[in-house]
């Protein structure tokens, strides 16, 4: 009877341990809802999940591909600047390889139709791809030849702007610009002899490089250079190919050119397996290659202007929301640009800010405003918005370009739902759209995605609202579209018009000039001389964000050979931080991307009259050129942190300090530890005295009923033993030999070197301005080190690790190598007056 009363609560435990188990067993989704269903557990409304691709509402058959309309006449007089821009593109594909170029577009006369549905089959969810959580780089996967195809049709605007509201181009005589090449006199021939090996050299390697590309990959997007394989990233449409025509251009490749032209020619920009198009992407790899090779070629390729004009049409639609900021990922199927939309609350600020180049030298083409209306919009609301953010003067790295701000919501101690009046500057309610945010239709299942959704079921009162349905115009079947996830984010009269503004319930704000910024500040000295200085908005605001990055951002790092070089700091802002060292905090960090920025300062010295700037452009060029030669292989890392000087002016080697910063919570870890041991023992000591407590308890249980007394319980673990935290010396010592961090790092995010040419740029910038030939030899060991470390048999591979003198090489070649990085390395070793900086705008 005792030992049945002892143990009768175990067997209770059993049993129902047992029934969970089964239960959940015969649970095939593990979500709120069955969670919900079983235990009463209701997830919070703000962490819903959203619906499957499969589950999408069936988008109506689109159109047959309409016929090509008629062209406007070509600008023949020559620009004040030309626009010589391509980063990276990608170019639709057949399953076989082969030597010549080839294309793999349907022909227009033989284009079935397919609905979205089919079209979107095992792609991303909302949340993953639509809108403003799209990506950049996408890989999906060609649809079979046999299969049909969407196509993309001219869809009737929802928030047109009239005719006579267009902003115009700027008109007038263009202004004379200050001269910002150096004047070159006459090389030796001796110099000239080097300089034509050099050159020979880098033009041999993209002509490696591209002859990989044409009979490995052509007409994909991208080559994988070790599998020698493909991939398109960017909606198959033949990136690489668009991407470097200028490249084969600038390089004399005529006949490579020609027949590159005639594949360009054949893309249809009208489908693709991507349910989505990324706008920066595609606008600075398609629509810049076409323009650039249109350019260059002196419009004898009129085919190049043609499909840029296709695309941008297809890209206008984009910027058809109520405030006309884009959608950064814009999905063009007809079932989607048949609802109205909106841009995101989470855009990227280099996706907003880099398109005005490519769409303004459209426009100076065709003479068509409406392109230059697309992104005047979007560079007077920057300008609006720029004096009243947090950093004023500069944007941060993310922002809410949708036009609609809602109120905060907090639950009171009633447990109702009260607004929460806006906490943060910068926002404007009288910001002009073309329409209010609540004249926008009530559908559209991509607004789910734009703010976080209120819970539904806080407001019993609130009427459902029945389903909209869309007809094809085709006549075809009926396709119902929810409206309630644009009902729950800005259908709501709680919408507010506002301009540009921080993310919605974003609490930090970042703030930066590489990635995520880059090419925004980038443009705006750019944009100036491509109109000829008639649009001073772009001067002012590249005065006023570059007051604020001498100020806030630049730093000198320590290095052992006490370099004088600068580097650009980022920098996080929370404005509701109760503590004051975490209301701005810095980090030091070093970005390939962030490269561009010599470039940047030194033609905004050259254009803008800022003469000093030539010695912040200096510094931060030489910045890059030595965090080339800091790693193993002699390449720069995609991002690392380096310890900052307390001076611009002046700094000497500290190990000391650099070993502090190596091991900035030392204390913190040596108490981690202390504390570590004392619960453990203390777990230890309690465990023995369970046990001793087991062995009494069994000792008298055995005296009552007569039975030997059990031998006497040993203790249940051997004695502990206190873990001993590293010191200093050797956690320093550990971190730089397990991290191979180079003398002056502190750490290094990113290892890999993906072929980026904005160290490259800033190089060849420097030395067309200063005339200075040691920018040349610095160029040269650069270009030596990336052609040595990335080389493979068909063309060049991106580097793994460039601290690891393994190095190991990634399957991937983007199309910026071909169309910008070899492009620089040439012009870098070219005649002065190849792509003069005074003739072009690259």
């Amino acid at each position: 009877m005792i030992r049945l009363r002892r143990y009768r609560l175990f067997l209770l435990v059993a049993l129902l341990a047992a029934v969970t188990v089964y239960q959940l067993t015969r649970m095939h989704r593990w979500n709120g809802s069955a969670l919900e269903g079983w235990v009463g557990f209701k997830p919070n409304a703000d962490q819903a999940t959203t619906p499957d691709s499969h589950s999408l509402p069936d988008p109506a058959l689109p159109d047959p591909l309409p016929e090509n309309q008629a062209r406007p006449a070509p600008d023949s007089t020559p620009p004040p600047a030309l626009s010589v821009e391509s980063h990276s593109a990608i170019v639709p594909g057949s399953s076989e390889t082969t030597s010549t170029l080839s294309s793999s577009s349907p022909a227009p006369d033989s284009e079935p139709t397919i609905t979205g549905d089919e079209l979107l089959t095992k792609q991303p969810n909302f949340e993953e791809d639509f809108g403003e959580h799209g990506q950049g780089r996408y890989e999906v996967h060609p649809r079979p030849s046999d299969q049909p195809r969407a196509y993309w049709k001219q869809p009737e605007e929802h928030f047109p702007v009239p005719s006579q509201s267009l902003i115009p181009l700027p008109t007038g005589e263009p202004n004379v610009l200050p001269r910002i090449q150096h004047r070159f006199g006459r090389e030796t021939s001796s110099k000239k002899a080097d300089r034509l090996r050099r050159q020979a050299a880098v033009r041999e390697s993209f002509k490696h490089a591209w002859n990989g590309y044409k009979n490995h990959s052509l007409p994909h997007d991208e080559l994988k250079p070790i599998s020698k394989g493909s991939a398109d990233p960017f909606n198959g449409w033949g990136a690489t190919l668009v991407d470097s025509l200028d490249s084969l251009w600038i390089m004399g490749l005529h006949d490579e050119f020609d027949e590159a032209v005639r594949v360009a020619g054949k893309i249809d920009f009208k489908t693709s397996s991507r349910k989505d198009i990324p706008l920066f992407e595609t606008t600075i790899r398609y629509l810049g290659g076409l323009i650039a090779a249109y350019d260059l070629s002196s419009g004898k390729y009129p085919v190049l202007l043609n499909k840029a004009v296709e695309l941008a049409d297809i890209l206008m639609g984009a910027f058809d929301t109520p405030n006309r900021m884009p959608v950064t990922y814009y999905n063009w199927a007809p079932s989607y640009t048949s609802q109205p939309h909106r841009a995101g609350a989470h855009t990227v600020l280099a996706e907003l800010g880099s398109l005005s180049v490519e769409f303004t030298r459209l426009a100076q083409i065709t003479r068509e405003d409406r392109y230059y209306d697309a992104v005047a919009r979007i560079t007077n609301a920057l300008q609006e918005w720029q004096t009243n953010t947090t950093i004023p003067g500069l944007w941060p790295l993310k922002l809410d370009a949708s036009g609609c701000r809602k109120p905060e919501v907090f639950l009171n101690a009633a447990g109702s739902e009260q607004s929460l009046p806006a906490l943060f500057e910068g926002t404007h309610d009288d910001a002009k759209g073309i329409e209010t945010a609540a004249d926008v239709a009530k559908t559209g299942p991509a607004s789910r995605l734009m703010v976080k959704r209120q819970d539904e079921a806080a407001d019993p009162g609130r009427e459902s609202v029945p389903n909209k349905e869309v007809v094809d115009d085709l006549g075809g079947r009926v396709v119902p579209v929810s409206n309630d996830g644009w009902e729950g984010d800005y259908g709501s009269v709680d919408c507010e018009s506002q301009g540009l503004s921080t993310e919605p319930h974003s609490t930090t704000h970042t703030y930066g000039i590489g990635a995520m910024a880059d090419s925004t500040y980038e443009y705006l000295p750019k944009e100036y001389a491509l109109l000829g200085g008639l649009n001073t908005q772009y001067k002012s605001m590249y005065l006023d964000s570059m007051a604020v990055i001498r100020e806030q951002l630049l730093y000198r790092p320590m290095t052992k050979e006490n370099h004088d070089i600068l580097f650009l700091a980022k920098q996080s802002v929370s404005p509701r931080s109760t503590t004051e060292t975490n209301k701005k905090v810095s980090t030091y960090e070093g970005t390939h991307l962030g490269c561009f920025a010599g470039g940047m300062f030194a033609l905004g010295a050259q254009v803008f009259g800022i003469p000093e700037d030539m010695n912040i452009a200096e510094k931060l060029t030489e910045g890059c050129v030595w965090a080339y030669g800091s790693t193993p292989v002699g390449i720069m890392p995609e991002s690392f942190e380096l310890v900052p000087c307390d001076s611009l002016t002046s700094c000497t080697w500290d190990e000391t300090k650099w070993h502090e910063a190596l091991d900035p919570r030392r204390e913190e870890r040596l108490r981690a530890v202390e504390a570590y041991n004392k619960e453990q023992q203390r777990l230890q000591e309690e465990a023995n005295s369970s046990a001793e407590d087991a062995a009494e308890v069994a000792a008298e249980d055995a005296a009552d009923d007569a039975e030997p007394v059990p031998e006497p319980v040993p203790p249940v673990s051997a004695p502990f033993i206190p873990r001993v935290p590293l010191s200093h010396e050797k956690y320093v010592a550990a971190r730089i030999q397990e991290e191979r961090l180079p003398p002056g790092y502190t750490a290094i995010g990113g290892r890999d070197y993906r072929l980026r040419p904005e160290a490259i740029e800033s190089v060849f910038i420097m030395y067309r301005i200063t005339g200075d030939e040691s920018w040349r030899e610095k160029g040269w060991a650069m270009f030596d080190a990336v052609d040595k470390a990335t080389k493979t048999e068909t063309a060049n591979a991106a580097i793994h690790d460039v601290t690891s003198q393994l190095m190991e090489q990634d399957d991937t070649m983007e199309s910026f190598w071909l169309a910008e990085t070899l492009k620089y390395y040439y012009l870098l070793f070219s005649e002065p007056d190849l792509i003069s900086l005074d003739d072009y705008v690259l």
